[in-house]
């Protein structure tokens, strides 16, 4: 062998061993980024940084995304979930409910931003900077634990809280706008129609929180009342704990008459499963009873989420396998595993599971990132893409480096000439796939 043949040699042998080299540094990097939390813990760790970067590029999950939310627990709602940002509670006994509610497969929670008297872990106010740094931190896990978030203004049991808000609602929600843009949904008030409120003064409520947020409104009020629904299009429905589920039925469903989205979200004191199943098969959103499993026994018949959301919203076979490096065409859809809730931004894209994970696709737990996120863009009537990056269940988010890069043939600027897009999930041998959810014209 020449001597430029042996120095071609020992070259090549030297890359493959820094390729492999990269390789184990880029798998332990992905593990430590997608580790889950995995039940209660006896000492609370903040967010991982690659966690906190994906709460703030993405930081609020759509409304319709909502589904599954538990609230309370023990004899007589003793544990109060919508306390859990409450500096009264130590940072071991969050991590201990907010691994509670992960545990019940909750995809989202409901918090109190200002709560004077109404039970656990009450007395704090969001407005306050200190209280205000430690709310927004724990926003943040909960958000980078993939759960979506429905803020609430103010308890009922808050009567000085709730005066200095009725006199100057600029102020004091001005001082709380950082935490909106985590929010799903903000409900003006817990029980709106106790201590003598008046509609005026949610109106101005609802006033100064238009100044500083966006999203959907939400009215609530003491069991079966509804004195001020005007003021939101959503509804966080209450019953008294003794209701049926036939009285679960007509609320919901009454409520949806007059265009309201609905959330079954106090029906009782507890996690219950038959009165959650009552109102998700009414019609209803949401619910604040869950009592465990990832999905609804049946599809919630929504105003928001159709039958369609769970198949196909781009026909597959017209979706083009043009970069890549790798044909899926050909996949079967899964049985169980469904997305929803496309947002594609300028340097990445955010979805949420319905049901199921990559574990239906093969993959080995919802941390192992052996599947396939395949985008496609919709340029020039057709729909051209592939796969771009590799994903798991427990990655929600994906940002467009490999795209930007030229990554297997993409176009560089594939992102910015698309009027539309599309986005599934492959198995990495090709063979199944989750349905295809898109966003845009």
């Amino acid at each position: 062998m020449g001597i430029k043949a042996k120095i071609k040699t020992w070259f090549e042998k030297l890359l493959a061993k820094v390729e492999k080299w990269v390789k184990e540094q880029n798998a332990e990097a992905d593990a430590a980024r997608e580790a889950e939390w995995e039940g209660p813990v006896e000492d609370y760790n903040p967010a991982a940084a690659q966690e906190v970067h994906d709460a703030l590029y993405d930081p609020a999950v759509p409304l319709k995304a909502c589904v599954r939310a538990s609230c309370w627990d023990g004899n007589n709602a003793e544990k109060r979930f919508m306390n859990m940002v409450s500096p009264k509670f130590s940072d071991s006994k969050f991590g201990e409910y907010l691994a509670w509610t992960l545990g019940k497969g909750c995809d989202h929670v409901h918090l109190l931003l200002m709560n004077e008297g109404d039970g656990e872990g009450s007395g704090y106010d969001s407005g306050d900077p200190a209280t205000l740094a430690k709310v927004e931190a724990r926003i943040m896990t909960i958000r980078s634990k993939g759960l979506g978030v429905i803020l609430w203004i103010v308890a009922d049991d808050s009567s000085s809280y709730r005066k200095k808000l009725f006199s100057d609602p600029g102020k004091y929600v001005g001082r709380m706008a950082p935490l909106f843009r985590f929010a799903s949904c903000v409900c003006l008030g817990l029980e709106m129609d106790e201590g003598g409120a008046t509609e005026a003064n949610w109106k101005a409520v609802k006033s100064a929180l238009l100044k500083v947020w966006s999203g959907p409104v939400a009215t609530h009020h003491t069991s079966g009342k509804y004195s001020f629904i005007g003021l939101g299009e959503v509804v966080m429905d209450q019953l008294d704990p003794k209701c049926t589920a036939a009285q679960i039925t007509a609320s919901v469903q009454k409520l949806r008459a007059k265009g309201k989205t609905v959330f079954g979200f106090e029906y009782a004191r507890h996690p219950d499963a038959a009165k959650a199943k009552a109102a998700l098969e009414a019609g209803a959103q949401g619910v604040g009873n869950w009592a465990g499993g990832s999905t609804p026994a049946t599809a919630p018949a929504n105003s928001t989420t159709t039958a369609g959301d769970a198949e196909d919203s781009v026909p597959f076979g017209e979706l083009q396998w043009s970069y890549g490096g790798f044909k899926g065409g050909s996949a079967k859809l899964s049985a169980k595993a469904r997305i929803m809730g496309l947002s594609v931004k300028s340097d990445g894209m955010s979805y949420q599971w319905m049901s199921g994970g990559c574990e239906n696709l093969g993959a080995s737990s919802s941390t192992d990132a052996s599947c396939l996120a395949c985008l496609f863009c919709l340029v020039g009537g057709r729909w051209v893409g592939g796969k771009f990056d590799w994903i798991s269940t427990s990655r929600r988010t994906r940002d467009f480096a490999n795209i930007r890069d030229g990554y297997n043939g993409w176009p560089k600027d594939s992102v910015s000439k698309a009027a539309a897009f599309a986005f599934c999930i492959v198995s990495k041998d090709g063979k199944t796939r989750t349905n295809v959810i898109r966003t845009g014209a």
